[in-house]
């Protein structure tokens, strides 16, 4: 077509006949194909394609031009293909190198000028010239979409596909109809036996036939053998059972014995506290009548109230025995009644231990009446029986204390010795027991007007000592000053309204003395001089010139 009709058809045509289309290979081919009824809509597409082709319909693509340069780079390159998306569907693209230019094709490609007359004016002089001998043009570019590809393929594989299927439930319904009866039918017999021996224990002992199959059988066997030796075991321990069920409950009968004939008493817990049980010494001091009564949890035992500090001591301890298995005995605490009230006791408490912590037993003894005792114990060992007031003992282990700790912190502390003027004129006039009233009375107003951090204690007959922490000399005064206003007011004693007077010495640390002997003599120096000098007043101990 390109050689040999496309020349000899422009030599016998005029220049009107210079039609792009019909001289176009592409034409030519695509119009054969046509009237073959080879392509259909979407079917494969052919272009003869050219860079500035003188048919708009055969100027290439920028993937045909790509290849169309590459030719003339690489003389062995001739067919290239690849896969590409055409109006959203995947195509696969061949190109392959079309013509060469001929001596023959320079007469119509080759420079504008040497053209044939007419074909410089139609086209132009850049479509289709200016070529050279032997320079590749064109490039056959063929699309073939892939479901043309794709279709023989995909209706072969559904017909096969159809087949297997076919052939596999052919093989799922013979291997299903065979398993049922040889392998799912004696499964289900076991099953269901089973499930009988489970839910009736008197079955325990029945067995089933043997099926078909060694692999069957010996599991049945097996089944056969354990089910016969669980109903002769269960005979065997329900026997024991009866025996050891006898021997515990005289067990039980004789430790329920002891714990409640046992003084003390006693208290199971498990391990997050809960009462178990109890014996009757701990039921009666808890103030429980019924048994239905013993519930709760032990650490409810220990009362909530500020004025009780040692419960937190207390939880601690039990919690420690509950959780790490630690083991306490001889500890204070106290426990609250149901009642609400309350006692000190004095408790132990051990773990319970099977395979981990399983709980712990606590006993105790109600020591409150040791408690009074040791508290009256503690009063007349440090308090004056009289005024209620800390003894001479009491009040140098306080002063000792209040020197150490103001001799660490650098603080100030006042200490006041306190004398009554003329006490010896009330024995003398009333008596002794109206002396002893009039004391306890001065003791009261000491102790009123005194900060709670300060001591005043009695050191014998009409005696007083005050100490306390001061900022400077001018807070001593303050309090001193209390003091003599205090006293100074009438004391009532029956008929009688009785006036007195205090002289007061006081002596400072570390300025007068660095501890409590020499405190307590610079005190005594001071009041003395209060005394000589006025009564009713106060002195500061002040050392001697060049001392």
């Amino acid at each position: 077509f390109n050689n040999i009709l496309k020349t000899s058809l422009y030599e016998q045509s005029s220049e009107t006949l210079l039609d792009s289309d019909w001289m176009s290979s592409t034409f030519a081919i695509n119009s054969v194909a046509k009237d073959y009824n080879l392509f259909t809509e979407g079917g494969i597409f052919y272009k003869e394609a050219a860079i500035n082709a003188r048919n708009p319909a055969n100027e290439a693509s920028a993937l045909e031009q790509a290849f169309i340069q590459k030719t003339n780079e690489d003389a062995e390159l001739i067919t290239s293909s690849a896969i590409r998306e055409y109006g959203g569907e995947p195509s696969f693209v061949i190109l392959h190198r079309g013509q060469k230019v001929t001596a023959q094709c320079l007469l119509c490609h080759g420079d504008p000028g040497d053209a044939p007359e007419g074909l410089f004016d139609h086209y132009g002089e850049t479509r289709g010239f200016n070529n050279h001998l032997g320079q590749s043009i064109s490039a056959i570019s063929i699309r073939i979409p892939l479901s043309m590809v794709y279709e023989n393929a995909d209706n072969f594989s559904l017909k096969l596909t159809g087949v297997l299927l076919g052939i596999l439930l052919v093989i799922f319904s013979f291997h299903y109809v065979v398993s049922r009866q040889l392998l799912f039918a004696p499964i289900d017999r076991l099953q269901r036996k089973a499930n009988k021996i489970a839910r009736d224990p008197t079955k325990l002992g029945d067995t089933l036939p043997l099926p078909i199959g060694l692999e069957l059988s010996r599991m049945v066997e097996s089944f056969n053998l354990m089910s016969q030796n669980l109903r002769s075991h269960n005979d065997n321990q329900e026997e024991t059972i009866r025996e050891r069920t006898a021997k515990l409950t005289e067990l039980q009968h004789r430790n329920e014995l002891i714990l409640n004939t046992a003084g003390e008493g006693i208290i199971g817990l498990d391990v997050n506290g809960e009462i178990t049980f109890m014996n009757r010494s701990a039921a009666a001091r808890l103030d429980i009548s019924a048994p239905e009564e013993i519930t709760g949890n032990v650490f409810d035992l220990l009362p909530k109230e500020k004025s009780q500090p040692d419960r937190a001591e207390a939880h601690r301890l039990i919690k420690g025995v509950l959780e790490k298995g630690e083991q306490i005995s001889q500890q204070e605490a106290v426990f609250k009644t149901r009642s609400g009230r309350s006692f000190s006791i004095e408790f132990s408490c051990s773990p319970i231990l099977e395979n981990g912590i399983r709980g712990a037993v606590l006993s105790f003894n109600d020591i409150t009446q040791r408690k009074h005792s040791e508290l009256e114990i503690q009063n007349l060992a440090f308090y004056d029986q009289m005024t209620k007031l800390p003894n001479r003992t009491l009040f140098y282990d306080r002063i000792n204390q209040q020197i150490a700790a103001a001799r660490r912190d650098q603080q100030h502390i006042a200490l006041m010795f306190l004398d009554l003027d003329n006490f010896k004129m009330v024995n003398d006039t009333l008596g002794h027991a109206a002396g002893d009233d009039f004391l306890k009375e001065i003791a009261r107003r000491l102790k009123e007007v005194s900060r709670l951090a300060d001591t005043v204690a009695r050191l014998g007959g009409d005696e007083f000592v005050w100490f306390g922490e001061i900022i400077d000399e001018d807070d001593a005064k303050l309090v001193a000053e209390k003091f003599l206003e205090s006293i100074s007011r009438p004391v009532r004693l029956g008929e009688h309204n009785l006036n007195s007077t205090v002289s007061i010495g006081i002596a400072l640390f570390p300025e007068s003395a660095e501890d409590v002997t020499g405190l307590m003599k610079c005190a005594d120096t001071a009041m003395y001089e209060a005394k000589q000098r006025s009564k009713n007043a106060y002195r500061f101990y002040r050392k001697p010139r060049g001392s």
